[in-house]
Formats: structure tokens, sequence, C-alpha cells
């Protein structure tokens, strides 16, 4: 009889990869990439807000002054709207930063007045703005070599030399197969190891994407 860290031994010897290859993401199930792949546009793209509430000059919302609220800003397509020292945009979670403005002034820390509103805190510059890149800047590595990812986000829409794991005359591959994965229609961005245990809801999803 062999110890466990011997048949394991064994059975990696006997690993041969498969090729590699181009698939469409709606065949990226069960599938590792089998080079480094790097972001070709920054995540978020723009700076936006992190919360909802009003876009502001911080220098000018102190505790007890008042803005004049010009416009609004709601996630989407962007206003162009323009920001001055004691005015303010009422502005909503994901939505891309007016023109002049440098901070954010949630929506619980204001008391509006019509076409007003007071702050009832101090604001510091760059409070609740995510910045473009923040996540993810262009030329970071997205996705390493043997690991498994959904990444449309990253701005790669067509995945690039993947393997799958699923070929039976391999046994050393059925025996590392991965049995569940993200829904690649959902094109989430999130980098998941063959090695790590999937959760429930990657389960669920990839059942409904394979009806």
């Amino acid at each position: 009889m062999i110890t466990e860290d011997e048949a394991r031994a064994k059975i990696l010897a006997s690993i041969r990869p498969l090729p590699g290859r181009r698939v469409a993401l709606s065949a990226a199930l069960d599938c590792f990439a089998t080079r480094d792949l790097a972001a070709r546009i920054a995540l978020p793209n723009f700076d936006n807000s992190a919360m909802d509430g009003y876009a502001v000059v911080a220098n000018a919302c102190r505790k007890g002054n008042r803005l004049r609220v010009i416009g609004e800003q709601p996630a989407g397509e962007d206003r162009h709207l323009r920001v001055a020292s004691g005015e303010a945009v009422r502005i909503f979670t994901g939505a891309p930063i007016p023109s002049g403005a440098d901070a954010i002034i949630m929506q619980e820390d204001v008391t509006r007045h019509g076409d007003e509103i007071v702050a009832n805190v101090d604001v510091d510059s760059g409070e609740f703005i995510r910045r473009r890149g923040c996540d993810l800047t262009e030329g970071q590595q997205i996705l390493a070599r043997r690991e498994l990812s959904i990444w449309k986000s990253a701005g790669k829409c067509v995945p690039q030399l993947f393997q799958r794991a699923t070929n039976l005359s391999q046994p050393a591959y059925r025996f590392n197969r991965v049995k569940s994965t993200t829904a690649t229609r959902r094109c989430w961005s999130r980098s998941l190891n063959v090695a790590e245990p999937l959760q429930n809801q990657f389960n669920i999803v990839l059942m409904i994407v394979r009806l």
C-alpha cells in the first residue's frame, strides 16, 4: 500500500496538459487560462460616486453651509454637469462625477429645503469618490495561468487560450475537473482558482445556464 501523498504524486506525474485554444465566452465553462492575461481597460473606467448623495466642492461644504442644487446626475449617461463653490449636484451610486466636484456628501448627511441643501457634517476632498482604475488598472494582471475566470468587464470579451478540463480520456484531468463555475453569460469579473471550493450561488447559476 502507498501513502496518499505517493498516490497523488503518481497521478500528477501522469498529467499532460491539453493544447490551448480560443473559445467563445459562452463556451468557457470548465476552462482555465493557459497564459497570464492583463486588463485592456481600467475598472471603473471613470471617476464615479460611491454613494447616493450630492457632488460638491469639499472646501465649500462645511457643517451648516447651504448649497444650491443645480441639477441631477443619475447612474448611466454623463450629463456633463459642472459644480462650482456653493453648489451641489444630486448624484446616485455609480454615476460619473460632475466637473469641478471633488467629494460626495451622503444624502443622510444633509437636510434638503427645496433647491438647497444644508450640510450636517464637514466633507473632505475625495470623500466617497471611486477613482478611475481603483479596482483594476490598464495592464494589471487579471487572470493568471491555470486560473478560471469570467472577465468581460476587464475589457476581454473573448477568452484566449483556454483549456477544457473535461477530457474523459485523461483520468488526471477528470480527477481535477472543475465541477462548477460562474455563469459566463453574466460576465462577472471575479477570478476563481480551480483548486478552491466554489460557493453555492455559482452552482445555481451554472445549472440555469446549462438548461
